[in-house]
């Protein structure tokens, strides 16, 4: 579906402390022909990001050990993730919360909880950024 001159599917990796904001983020992303992995935490989440290189990255803000914004600036500090998009989750909803999403090198910023349409086809779309 995402390119017809590469076998290589994208990989998302999902870091969210939540079990069931997991699950629905599998459920919804079984559909998307892609590679998918989790990380309960932030720190579990960079040791994932770095071995697996993801193509996208959905990121709690709001997590215990590592809060998103670090994840988020750590790994967008490294020139091999200078190219992942990173989708920040958040039960959060002000403007200032999503200007720190942004500054931090965020892509986009979904409110939860977020329809799982929406979140589909808001990956598959930035998915979709770079094949065409």
């Amino acid at each position: 579906m995402f390119s017809i001159f590469s076998s290589k599917k994208p990989i998302i990796l999902a870091i969210d402390d939540q079990a069931s904001v997991r699950r629905l983020i599998k459920m919804t992303l079984e559909k998307v022909d892609c590679e998918l992995h989790f990380a309960e935490n932030g720190h579990e989440g960079l040791k994932l990001a770095k071995k697996k290189k993801p193509d996208l990255i959905l990121l709690d803000e709001m997590m215990p050990d590592i809060d998103g914004l670090e994840v988020c600036k750590t790994l967008k500090a490294e020139d091999k993730f200078s190219k992942t998009k990173i989708i920040f989750l958040s039960a959060k909803d002000e403007e200032s919360d999503k200007e720190l999403a942004f500054k931090a090198g965020a892509v986009d910023f979904l409110r939860k909880p977020f329809s799982p349409t929406y979140l589909k086809n808001t990956v598959e779309s930035y998915l979709n950024e770079d094949i065409e």
